[in-house]
């Protein structure tokens, strides 16, 4: 079961007793108007925050562990003990989309703030990027040594953070331009390879270094030089 509780006065106001096993993860819409759980049974269930009255069932996991709403509130996402997540039309229940990739248990899924990409974190030792149109995934992180526990947007989404089991906590910009521009810099003392690249890499703001100055003409060239 879940439980709504009065903030202020800590006195109970719903339970949500629909399920047949363990609530795993519980949430609420943006508007307050709604709550998604999610449950090893394999469902993840919405509620109408106000009446208790059960809304939508989604079942499509063997396990749920994970579930959220869009920023908007139109679309649940929901994340699998076995190792994907889905995205679903929080008004109708449809099923939309899975994300496939993760090896083992996504622990978390959650939207941007823009509800335009998905993040998921996994006992894998990864953290995913997708796109939420799509499915697409836009970004891999594989620093941890180990499972990724968490994994949360900033407020702007721009950069995300990730939690692991290795005690470590991650931090990662999500704008592409961040990591084309790193790749630039490295690639900038490599004169010859950098000058495939260069158009792109001005785009971000890494120009080719100064051309080198002429060097020391040697003794073996001048010979030949004046032999000529």
């Amino acid at each position: 079961t879940a439980r709504l509780w009065d903030a202020r006065t800590g006195a109970s106001l719903l339970t949500l007793a629909r399920h047949i096993q363990g609530v795993s993860d519980v949430s609420f819409s943006s508007d307050g108007g709604r709550l998604v759980t999610a449950s090893l049974d394999g469902t993840a269930r919405l509620w109408d925050a106000r009446t208790g009255a059960s809304l939508l069932t989604l079942n499509g996991h063997p396990a749920t562990v994970g579930a959220r709403f869009s920023p908007n509130g139109s679309h649940v996402v929901t994340a699998s003990l076995y190792g994907d997540a889905q995205l679903w039309d929080a008004k109708i229940g449809d099923y939309q989309l899975s994300l496939k990739g993760h090896t083992k248990e996504v622990r978390s899924a959650r939207f941007s703030p823009d509800g335009s990409r998905i993040l998921t974190a996994s006992v894998d030792g990864t953290a995913r990027l997708w796109d939420a149109k799509t499915g697409l995934v836009l970004m891999t992180f594989a620093d941890h040594h180990g499972a990724v526990n968490a994994a949360a947007f900033s407020p702007t989404g721009e950069q995300v953070v990730t939690a692991g089991a290795d005690g470590v906590v991650h931090i990662y910009s999500t704008k592409l331009d961040f990591y084309v521009k790193r790749a630039c810099e490295l690639l900038r003392g490599h004169r010859d390879e950098f000058q495939d690249v260069v158009e792109v890499c001005k785009t971000v703001g890494v120009l080719p270094l100064p051309p080198l100055p002429p060097g020391p003409v040697s003794e073996s060239a001048m010979k030949n030089g004046s032999a000529g």
